[in-house]
């Protein structure tokens, strides 16, 4: 049981399915901060007869495997947007080998200025492996957070990883064919024809 005091006033809880159970994610987080903090509760008959279920938190993306083989990531700064690590999409490598379980949006607040709207809000996004569903969950928490004080929109995203070993050997997999696609079409093709080059012969 995580005990928060007074660090957070709100909490979001999803249930996924996960093996031959489910997993309940919460998702903590404070109205007037852009961070978040995550507690999982397994399934017990999961924890009790399933050996290596494995859990990872990231607050930097870019330690993520998953991450790094499928998402796009968008970081930006100006006077009034500070965004570290943005979901931007998932990309070309990934479009055939995971798939969304949810995509939601919590509103916390709106604030208007004399040019635009903005929400204050937290965006929720969970994905599985295509080939090992109900094995795999990448969740992704996107807080989006206006600073009323400096006149600021801060963008920050925390994720947590829930798998089992197979799963995490198909990403490791996927990694080593990726690095070594180039080399196989090294030498491939002997000669390149420019353009015209046929009707000067």
């Amino acid at each position: 049981m995580v005990r928060l005091g007074k660090s957070f006033d709100r909490v979001y809880t999803l249930r996924l399915p996960f093996l031959e159970g489910h997993v309940d994610i919460e998702i903590f987080f404070k109205k007037r901060s852009s961070f978040v903090l995550f507690n999982i509760h397994v399934d017990p008959k999961i924890a009790s007869t399933v050996p290596g279920v494995k859990i990872n938190m990231y607050k930097n993306l870019s330690q993520s495997l998953f991450c790094d083989l499928f998402i796009k990531l968008h970081s930006f700064k100006s006077d009034t947007l500070d965004i570290f690590n943005q979901f931007d999409g998932i990309k070309p490598e990934g479009q055939n080998e995971i798939s969304y379980l949810l995509n939601e949006v919590v509103y916390v607040n709106k604030v208007e200025t004399e040019e635009r709207k903005m929400f204050d809000s937290l965006s929720v996004y969970a994905f599985t492996l295509n080939d090992y569903q109900n094995q795999y969950i990448f969740l992704l928490a996107e807080r989006h957070h206006i600073n009323t004080i400096i006149g600021k929109k801060i963008v920050r995203t925390t994720a947590i990883q829930v798998c089992n070993s197979a799963s995490l050997e198909y990403l490791s997999e996927f990694q080593k064919v990726l690095n070594e696609t180039p080399k196989r079409f090294v030498g491939e093709i002997d000669k390149v024809i420019k353009f015209g080059e046929e009707n000067d012969k």
